[in-house]
């Protein structure tokens, strides 16, 4: 399962200046999957937000992303 790095995420809010909804709307997903993703209420992320993030940010995969295995 590929998790976000939140604190890496949360940098990346706050060097751009944009509030959560902001973000959402750069990559095209809800503005409720950043809310649940920072508050670790979601498990994991799917290609379009993976997608979304690292197109917006330039950054490489493994800056803000780790493979969590299933337990």
């Amino acid at each position: 399962m590929v998790k976000v790095k939140t604190e890496v995420l949360k940098a990346i809010m706050k060097e751009n200046g944009l509030s959560q909804r902001q973000l959402a709307i750069a990559i095209g997903v809800d503005p409720a999957v950043i809310s649940r993703i920072l508050n670790n209420k979601r498990k994991g992320v799917g290609s379009k937000f993976i997608g979304g993030l690292l197109r917006f940010t330039g950054t490489d995969f493994n800056e803000l992303f780790y493979e969590e295995e299933k337990k």
